[in-house]
């Protein structure tokens, strides 16, 4: 769970701190999410816009980068909300 902090802090999802021992993090302070973080939880927090998200991503079969992932999620919660 720890390295999934460092991972979000690193993609610029959360504000914080990972500390790392010789024998990897020894912990984690995070102080807030960040504008892009609350933009990802807006956007995957629709079940239908995330499941279809991970349909894309199951037949692609290719790690896209989180900011294609995020304006995908982004594009799809406003065309069903109506919004062209």
């Amino acid at each position: 769970m720890l390295a999934h902090i460092e991972l979000l802090i690193e993609a610029g999802y959360l504000e914080g701190l990972a500390q790392r021992s010789n024998d990897g993090i020894a912990g984690a302070v995070v102080s807030r999410l960040t504008w892009e973080g609350h933009e990802f939880a807006e956007a995957m927090a629709d079940k239908t816009t995330w499941k279809k998200a991970l349909g894309f991503l199951r037949e692609k079969g290719s790690a896209l980068a989180a900011d294609v992932v995020l304006a995908l999620l982004k594009h799809w919660a406003m065309r069903a909300a109506g919004i062209p």
